[in-house]
């Protein structure tokens, strides 16, 4: 006899309502674990939040120092407005220990191209201290070619000269005087007040300026013609020490061979020459001097 057994309709859909009452307790549970936890960090960070805008943390004030009181205003106010506001909406900007001391130096030295760098911290006073180091003019450039009188190199500014810093950028306009303490360039070239010349180029010309000075040789200036081409302008007159300049010799050099080379060339010359001269008791006049060929040095003496 075969007997056929049926499960119990009754058993099954009890078993089904359980396991359904299970999984939405469980999934009650997860919602209000992350509805809890979502409550416990908003309460964290609103407390953080709280902490950071204390009066006690609050930057207060800005002090500079080291630069032209003309921009002092302008620096604090740049300084003032870059620790504005809050990160996220919830932490307080102007928090000695939470502003950013990258946007704040960016928005100083974003003030006056005469800012070389600026060095940024909070005193006991809950004060910001600006501390400004200026650029240092290392050379003049200007923007037009050298002016002769009577084979004279005069030296006047105008609107068209600049001073630059250490990598060759203007930073002001040279005010109007005469003297040949700095550096000099002409560069005609120049556009809108942008020196369009890399920076080893001037590395290196300055470089030469420094050494041919060095040696004894009183450089006035240096005239920049393209394809690397150099005029160097060197004084002559009756005494090594006269005042009253009675022409100018012209020295061309270049960029195509070793300036280097040339340098050491031209200063070897040149104190060569000069030694015969006083042995001679004669007047050293050049007209010009080319060290373009190698260890060739070709000149032309004043008649």
């Amino acid at each position: 006899m075969i007997r056929h057994h049926s499960s119990s309709p009754h058993r099954s859909r009890a078993t089904s309502r359980q396991s359904s009452s299970f999984t939405r307790r469980r999934y009650q549970q997860k919602i209000f674990l992350i509805a809890g936890g979502v409550a416990v960090t908003a309460l964290f960070l609103w407390g953080l939040s709280g902490i950071s805008k204390l009066n006690s943390l609050a930057i207060n004030s800005v002090e500079v120092y080291g630069t032209d009181p003309a921009i002092v205003t302008q620096i604090q106010a740049a300084a003032t407005q870059s620790i504005q506001g809050n990160y996220i909406g919830l932490f307080a900007r102007a928090n000695r220990f939470l502003y950013s001391r990258r946007s704040v130096v960016g928005a100083i030295e974003a003030v006056s191209s005469q800012i070389e760098r600026a060095e940024v911290t909070v005193n006991s006073q809950q004060a910001l201290v600006v501390t400004i180091t200026e650029k240092n003019a290392t050379a003049i450039v200007c923007g037009s070619l050298p002016d002769f009188e009577n084979s004279q190199l005069t030296i006047e500014e105008d609107s068209r000269c600049h001073f630059v810093d250490r990598s060759g950028r203007i930073f002001e306009e040279a005010p109007l005087f005469v003297g040949t303490a700095h550096k000099r360039y002409y560069f005609p070239d120049m556009k809108e007040g942008v020196v369009d010349m890399p920076q080893p180029e001037f590395e290196h010309l300055q470089k030469f300026y420094d050494d041919v000075r060095t040696a004894g040789i009183p450089v006035q200036a240096i005239l920049i013609k393209p394809e690397g081409e150099y005029e160097l302008y060197v004084p002559y007159g009756n005494t090594a020490s006269s005042k009253e300049l009675s022409g100018t010799t012209i020295v061309y050099f270049n960029a195509v061979g070793d300036i280097s080379v040339e340098k050491a060339n031209f200063i070897s010359f040149w104190s060569s020459m000069l030694q015969e001269a006083r042995t001679k008791q004669q007047i050293l006049s050049f007209d010009s001097i080319d060290l373009r060929y190698g260890s060739n040095v070709f000149y032309r003496l004043n008649k």
